[in-house]
């Protein structure tokens, strides 16, 4: 389930894509979406590494006498960092996109 909400938010970004780039950019805009997306995937796992690392040299892997998995550090921190993005969003007013031109 939590994998196909997030799956809708990737859908929603091509479409906007699809809304606002022209025609003959597309290709190029899907490429560096890629790209971005693929270095943000690497960064990420790379950081969220680190940060476990770091908890579990300083913290130790037992809290309230249970042991605590990196997927669950991480899986708190991701809801912790998600939060105030969705109020953000919920926040702003929606704006209504152009209609894409068929062409």
């Amino acid at each position: 389930l939590l994998s196909q909400i997030g799956q809708s938010g990737t859908s929603i970004g091509s479409n906007v894509l699809y809304s606002v780039v022209k025609t003959e950019e597309r290709i190029t805009a899907l490429a560096i979406r890629s790209v971005i997306s693929g270095l943000a995937a690497i960064i990420a796992t790379l950081s969220a590494t680190s940060l476990f690392n770091l908890i579990k040299n300083t913290f130790g892997t037992e809290l309230f006498g249970m042991t605590v998995y990196a997927q669950q550090i991480l899986a708190f921190i991701a809801v912790v960092i998600s939060i105030p993005y969705i109020i953000y969003l919920f926040s702003k007013p929606v704006r209504a996109l152009k209609s894409p031109s068929i062409e």
